[in-house]
């Protein structure tokens, strides 16, 4: 539910900024439209030059910003698809990392980390600043837990019972039926 909040907000922030733009235009044009008629009433030509030249270069502001609020403001896809291509790649990065395409290497590293990979030429590359996703996936409680050796893990098979594992040395103390459990150790 975060994230979806999080995607109607950045739709609403590009309408206000589509919004924004739209009255700068409008500004603009006012600009504009009175150089004009100062240029008309003007009777001096070092005036009406220096007024031409303000319209020309506000002529090509509202250029520029009209080009900017033509410009798609829809996303290209659904947020469920966009959550699906997200949650793809943070599930299996390398996955990505293995394409022929040199766009989605790059991609990759623009992804997984918030600044440029930094070298030092004695001690090699230094260590990277990740990003936001990947530092909320690296919670404090995750880094404290061990990971998987290299090595299998596999099932570990139940000990024959014998006699002295299940006795009691307590003559107060009755033996003890042995209980087989099926339990997952490291394998060497």
């Amino acid at each position: 539910m975060l994230f979806k909040y999080g995607w109607e907000d950045r739709i609403t922030q590009v309408k206000q900024q589509a919004q924004i733009l739209f009255t700068q235009v409008k500004e603009t044009e006012k600009k504009i439209e009175s150089l004009v008629n100062r240029v008309l009433t003007s009777k001096s030509q070092t005036v009406i030059d220096a007024y031409e030249n303000q319209i020309n270069q506000l002529e090509k502001e509202r250029n520029m910003t009209k080009l900017k609020t033509t410009k798609k403001r829809k996303p290209h896809r659904s947020f469920n698809e966009m959550f699906e291509l997200a949650m793809g790649f943070l599930a299996n990065p390398y996955r990505l990392w293995l394409s022929e395409h040199y766009n989605d290497k790059r991609t990759v590293l623009k992804l997984t980390f918030a600044d440029k990979l930094t070298y030092n030429r004695i001690t090699g590359y230094r260590t990277p600043k990740m990003s936001l996703p990947f530092n909320i996936l690296k919670e404090k409680n995750m880094v404290q837990k061990e990971m998987v050796p290299r090595a299998r893990i596999e099932l570990a098979l139940p000990k024959k019972p014998d006699f002295e594992s299940g006795a009691s040395t307590n003559s107060a103390t009755p033996a003890q039926a042995i209980k087989y459990s099926r339990f997952f150790i490291y394998g060497k």
